[in-house]
């Protein structure tokens, strides 16, 4: 009789050693899948929910922000003329609608990016190499993050499961969007300003700036549009283009 309650006694300190190290593994981060629960607030009082994915820290929504963070009003400029010859900070609306700048965020010119007065303290616009560390960290680790296993690629597991059109094509975000957004970055396509003041794009295509410049004219971005399966980039665009701002923790 000693002996089984010797044996049950050491059952149970196994069961729960065994539990606590289960309940150890689970609570450590799943790769940036999970909120860690903090916001931040803009100069306007706008609050935004944040995500840690790897060891970096992204805004999930875009900035709607229309005063930099000294209190200073940005411009919002809305005829088209006006926006293709500002050489100073910017923002807009896409087709200058409020209610865009609700669900999608709000453009911005390349000069407010640069001012570097955008973001609240301890926070910063995404730099190019954010974008480069946050690609290649996503490209490392999709069939870790994505328990699916269903179109783990780059695009699917930082875009939302919602607004993004139809594809056909395999790892896309139009492409079963169900098993979209497995980090919870939340990118949905707001569309771009070109830089001759018209819009284009909403519902289709994401923009978003890097607050790196690639030349006097040019700056660097980050783009993804409903079929396509990576981070899409080119070696810059106008600084006049209006695009969407996502902020990383410092």
């Amino acid at each position: 009789m000693k002996k089984m309650k010797s044996l049950a006694r050491l059952f149970l300190i196994s069961g729960l050693f065994i539990a606590a190290f289960t309940a150890c593994e689970k609570e450590e981060p799943l790769l940036g899948s999970n909120p860690i629960g903090g916001t931040i607030v803009d100069a306007d009082g706008n609050v935004y929910n944040t995500v840690q994915i790897g060891d970096q820290v992204w805004t999930v929504e875009n900035l709607r922000t229309t005063k930099y963070n000294n209190g200073s009003n940005i411009p919002n400029l809305t005829i088209p003329k006006d926006w293709a010859y500002a050489k100073s900070g910017a923002y807009c609306n896409y087709d200058n609608l409020e209610i865009n700048a609700d669900k999608y965020g709000r453009l911005y010119n390349w000069f407010a990016v640069s001012s570097g007065k955008l973001a609240p303290a301890g926070w910063r616009v995404a730099t190019e190499n954010d974008w480069v560390k946050l690609a290649s960290y996503l490209s490392a680790n999709r069939y870790l993050i994505d328990t699916t296993k269903l179109g783990s690629t780059v695009t699917k597991l930082i875009c939302a499961k919602t607004n993004w059109p139809y594809s056909s094509l395999s790892g896309t975000p139009g492409m079963n969007p169900q098993y979209n957004n497995s980090t919870g970055f939340t990118g949905l396509p707001g569309g771009v300003r070109w830089g001759h003041g018209e819009f284009e794009y909403i519902g289709r295509y994401a923009y978003w700036w890097a607050s790196t410049q690639y030349n006097s004219d040019y700056a660097r971005h980050r783009y993804i549009h409903n079929s396509t399966a990576d981070l899409l980039w080119l070696p810059g665009h106008l600084k006049q283009c209006g695009f969407a701002v996502r902020l990383v923790k410092n």
